[in-house]
């Protein structure tokens, strides 16, 4: 029987993936001894390979322009621990949390449901609003720990869409430039 570098049994509350001999807690290198020879590699530390493997919630809405009345849809994923209270909430950009202007679940309405770790939601935009630059966050189990905010998105004039550029009919200009003065 071959005797190993480092005998000591791995704990059952050991991660599978991680190695069971080597792994320490600081940044100092280690040999790991192999049939192949000695290698140095630098030490892992657990908590960061940890806290690479938490998901970060992220929050996107499209379109990027909607009047008034009408529909984005909130695109959420990333949520480590989702509840069945977890919700969207409607803002002007730098607004405090309870400055809300609409709000729906998770299970897209105004009732909980299921928990839900990535999804999408159609968000209807009400009535009434300024024409300005508007975002949704995302909250966590009813409170106001806020998980993710989305890219902003604009609520023009009525009928008009941000961003779309004004092309004159260069035809009509030169009829207009034409047109002799009464």
């Amino acid at each position: 029987m071959t005797e190993r570098p480092f005998s000591a049994p791995r704990p059952p509350f050991l991660c599978p993936f991680l190695p069971s001999r080597g792994v320490q807690s600081t940044g100092l290198p280690i040999t790991d001894t192999r049939p192949d020879g000695s290698v140095t590699k630098p030490r892992i530390r657990v908590a960061n390979a940890l806290s690479a493997l938490t998901p970060t919630p992220v929050l996107t809405v499209t379109p990027a322009s909607v009047v008034a009345g009408g529909t984005v849809t909130a695109t959420w994923s990333g949520i480590a621990a989702p509840t069945s209270t977890d919700f969207l909430a409607l803002y002007v950009p730098g607004t405090s949390d309870q400055a809300y202007l609409a709000w729906i679940y998770l299970s897209c309405s105004k009732s909980p449901g299921a928990p839900a770790a990535a999804g999408s939601c159609p968000f209807t935009i009400p009535s009434g609003l300024t024409p300005r630059s508007y975002e949704l966050r995302l909250y966590a189990n009813n409170t106001y720990t806020r998980l993710a905010t989305s890219n902003p998105f604009d609520e023009p004039s009525t009928g008009e869409t941000i961003g779309t550029p004004c092309e004159p009919d260069p035809t009509a200009i030169i009829d207009w430039l034409l047109k002799p003065v009464p």
